[in-house]
């Protein structure tokens, strides 16, 4: 009997050395498991730190970037704006200093039309006189020559028949008369004057008046009348014709700086249209999309932060499918909520540890965690004879 309790006393023993030995076993394992968790928060932590510092400084070179792009685009839409502005005032000065240069030129191209005006003027003048004077003294020859012609005759003439003339005049008058027509008209047809000479052949009287007085008078007046409309024009007349050239000058000037004028302006306009299409284009021009960024959805998923995009736009995502593999890995579907892009992501199985951790779980009554997730406890579900976990899709058998 002592025997039998003595060795079943050291079977309790023994067994108590054996739970001990687990026990002190299972704290050591919690040890590690608890240094590596920490290990893994620590590398994790500096990771973020590293990721978020990078995030950082590519903003501020974005930004710098930016800003820099920015005060080029104002400077050359500055450089833009005051260019016609410099353009118009270059013209401008231009065109004055052309004004100026060009005012002595204009000035003595007008004293010229004057001076050229009043010479003609002045020989319009001298040969409008010297057309008098020849006129007038034909007149007088015209008017002298009859009555030289009677004085010749009588010189000529005897006393008897001076004597036989008294007694009948009228017949040698009217012998005369043939004569003196002829020669008048042949002295009119000489000075030019066409109204005078073309009196007709006629009858007496006509011949008869026209060797008295009176007659000659009237023939004198009939060429003083001929040679003032064959005479040149007055000074006035001269000095209206040459303020109409200057007027016609100075209009045509005026016509022509309207024009360039006008030219100007058209032009001005025909630029300022195409600096506004310019600026339009500029504006809407489609403007390159910003650089992706490298980001860890999957992650941080699992550690329960926000989930930014897959591709790296800079939006956030959500989760769209959750499915396990055949091998016991999880499968994870990302959608960002900003840019619509899908992307898979695979959560690795379960190591043999990992699969023996959930089984002593299980084994003290305690409700088993995915291990995948770290400090966060996501229980596991029931599939069957294994366990899955219903927020990465990891398989524990």
């Amino acid at each position: 009997m002592k025997k039998t309790a003595k060795k079943t006393a050291a079977k309790k023993t023994a067994g108590k050395t054996v739970a001990k030995k687990a026990v002190a076993k299972k704290a050591v394992a919690k040890k590690a498991a608890a240094k590596k968790t920490a290990a893994k928060k620590t590398a994790a932590k500096k990771t973020a730190a590293k990721k978020t510092a990078a995030k950082k400084t590519a903003a501020k070179k974005t930004a710098a970037k930016k800003t820099a792009a920015k005060k080029t685009v104002a400077r050359k839409t500055a450089a833009k704006k005051a260019a016609p502005a410099k353009a118009v005032a270059k013209k401008t000065a231009a065109k004055k200093a052309a004004a100026k240069k060009a005012a002595p030129a204009r000035a003595a191209t007008k004293k010229a039309v004057v001076k050229e005006a009043a010479a003609k003027k002045s020989v319009a003048k001298t040969a409008a006189k010297k057309a008098a004077a020849k006129t007038a003294a034909k007149t007088a020859a015209t008017v002298a020559a009859p009555a030289k012609s009677a004085r010749k005759r009588a010189a000529a003439k005897t006393p008897a028949d001076a004597a036989v003339v008294a007694e009948d005049g009228t017949t040698t008058a009217v012998a005369e008369a043939p004569a003196k027509r002829a020669r008048g008209r042949a002295a009119a047809e000489g000075s030019g004057l066409a109204a005078a000479e073309a009196r007709p052949k006629g009858s007496k009287s006509r011949a008869t008046k026209a060797n008295e007085p009176e007659a000659a008078a009237a023939v004198a007046g009939e060429g003083a009348a001929d040679a003032s409309a064959v005479a040149p024009p007055t000074r006035r007349a001269a000095r209206k014709r040459g303020a109409k050239s200057i007027k016609k000058l100075r209009k045509k000037l005026l016509r022509d700086d309207d024009e360039i004028r006008a030219r100007r302006r058209e032009l001005l306009r025909r630029k300022k249209l195409r600096a506004k299409r310019r600026a339009m284009r500029e504006r809407m021009a489609v403007r390159p999309s910003p650089p992706l960024e490298e980001t860890d959805p999957l992650g941080a998923y699992l550690r329960g932060d926000m989930v930014p995009c897959p591709v790296g736009c800079g939006g956030f995502s959500e989760v769209v499918r959750i499915a396990t593999k055949e091998s016991g890995a999880g499968e994870i579907w990302f959608e960002c909520l900003s840019c619509a892009q899908r992307k898979e992501f695979e959560v690795p199985a379960p190591t043999a540890e990992e699969t023996a951790q959930v089984r002593q779980a299980l084994e003290e009554g305690r409700e088993p965690g995915c291990v995948r997730h770290g400090d966060r406890h996501v229980a596991l579900r029931r599939r069957g004879a294994n366990w899955v976990c219903p927020a990465c899709g990891v398989q524990y058998e």
